[in-house]
């Protein structure tokens, strides 16, 4: 058991070397640069607080060198979509929850038999940045 804990913990160190080595891409399909921030690398590790399975982790940080490829791709395709969020902010010390606007660019590539799919958001006028990267496997055609 504890050679599977220390082969993850090196997984995730090569996934936060690959991320920190992206830091932010131009992407010309939103005439914009992405940043790629800690929120964005904690959102592959877990959502809402709850870490994902090791096996969902480790399938989105195998996924990371594809991301750099997807948003420069001049010729990328997306949906946006666009829903009020709440999130907590320090204030003069103080922790207060914001309500704010949140837009999500839906990039989707397809690599044979599998569908890509990076997320990109912006709240209110703040940069775009990375947030999330997954895969959906199709079954070939026989």
């Amino acid at each position: 058991m504890e050679i599977k804990r220390e082969n993850y913990k090196q997984v995730e160190q090569k996934a936060k070397d690959i991320y920190g080595m992206i830091g932010h891409v131009w992407c010309p399909a939103l005439n914009a640069d992405i940043f790629f921030t800690r929120e964005g690398f904690d959102h592959l590790i877990g959502k809402r607080g709850v870490l994902r399975p090791k096996s969902e982790r480790r399938r989105r940080f195998d996924l990371l060198p594809l991301a750099k490829g997807i948003l420069t791709d001049p010729d990328a395709r997306f949906t946006c979509e666009e829903k009020p969020m709440a999130y907590r902010t320090k204030i003069n010390g103080v922790y207060t929850t914001i309500v704010a606007m949140a837009h999500f660019w839906i990039f989707k590539k397809e690599y044979n038999v599998r569908t890509v799919t990076l997320v990109i958001r912006q709240i209110d006028d703040h940069p775009k940045h990375f947030l999330s990267i997954f895969e959906r496997t199709r079954k070939a055609a026989q």
